[in-house]
């Protein structure tokens, strides 16, 4: 018995694409197509069809074409892949969270009357109280006390990330560092004095928070591997 071949118009209709897109794919190399007899029409098996659906199914989360030939050659496996992309956007998000509270202080000195083009000056006070926030939500992030955690952030945060989802994140990123052993140094980036720097001392590994102020409130939260010194 034959198998069954779809011509790329019903292949397009069972997989809710366009003939432009799996031509493209077909041209990166990422998907194949069986040639027919006498017609120049492209077409294709089931298990071809399947596999275009699982390429799709890459595509929406984000994977380029390179990233699914990579893939495919078994140059990267589907984990390693995944966590780089979500490093990746994970990076995006802090560029754009860190444009947005530079472009929110700049407003609110705006409508408070101050010059947005003058740097003020250093206020020791308020630099001791958020260097006492810092300290706070470190503690509470080793000792898993997450919903308190989340009252010294600002809304956006926590609609952004539920604390479901930073629960799993923590996990993820405490998993090798071993035993907790003691809290380090606190340093004020050299670029943004809203933008604070926390080393907490692991078994195996540092880990670098990084808090980003907005106010009083916590608008950015983002946690590095640093080796042990």
């Amino acid at each position: 018995m034959e198998e069954k071949l779809y011509d790329i118009n019903e292949a397009c209709r069972m997989l809710n694409t366009t003939s432009r897109t799996l031509r493209f794919y077909e041209e990166k190399g990422i998907v194949k197509s069986t040639k027919v007899q006498f017609s120049i029409r492209r077409h294709y098996t089931k298990e071809q069809i399947d596999h275009i659906r699982n390429i799709i199914v890459l595509r929406n989360l984000g994977l380029s074409v390179k990233e699914i030939s990579d893939l495919q050659s078994n140059d990267k496996d589907l984990m390693n892949t995944m966590l780089e992309k979500r490093a990746e956007i994970y990076a995006y998000i802090e560029k754009k969270n860190k444009e947005l509270m530079v472009i929110t202080e700049a407003i609110e000195k705006i409508e408070s009357g101050k010059s947005i083009y003058e740097k003020e000056k250093k206020d020791v006070n308020k630099e001791k109280e958020k260097e006492n926030i810092v300290k706070l939500c470190s503690s509470l992030f080793v000792d898993n006390k997450i919903s308190e955690l989340y009252e010294l952030f600002i809304p956006k945060m926590t609609e952004f990330r539920p604390i479901s989802s930073f629960e799993a994140v923590r996990k993820d990123v405490l998993k090798p560092l071993g035993s907790f052993v003691s809290y380090g140094n606190i340093e004020v980036d050299s670029s943004y004095e809203n933008i604070y720097y926390h080393f907490l001392k692991y078994e195996k590994m540092n880990l670098k928070i990084k808090y980003v102020f907005l106010n009083d409130k916590i608008g950015g939260f983002w946690l590095t591997y640093s080796e042990l010194k």
